[in-house]
């Protein structure tokens, strides 16, 4: 496993610093469709292998929701911070 700084793999972002969880997780799941894309699945393997289990299980349930939502909606509420902690303690989570 090739070893990440603690905010990137080979010069691609963690985006370890974004303190909204779906922001982060919607940049992750955008950067690996590309990573994909550009560098095959190998390097996609490795920029995996940098994050944690709990990180890894929240970008498949990002790629299942834009599956059902489509990629435009969910963009959407993103922006608008529809999934945010706030949004959650004031009950205006979008599920």
């Amino acid at each position: 496993m090739q070893k990440a700084n603690n905010n990137n793999y080979k010069g691609y972002s963690l985006f370890n610093e974004v303190e909204d969880a779906a922001l982060r997780t919607w940049n992750r799941c955008v950067v690996m469709l590309n990573i994909n894309k550009d560098l095959g699945e190998n390097f996609v393997k490795g920029y995996g292998e940098c994050l944690n289990n709990v990180e890894r299980m929240q970008m498949m349930a990002m790629y299942q929701y834009i599956a059902v939502k489509g990629t435009e909606a969910v963009l959407a509420e993103i922006n608008q911070g529809m999934h945010s902690a706030k949004a959650a303690n004031e009950g205006k989570v979008v599920h």
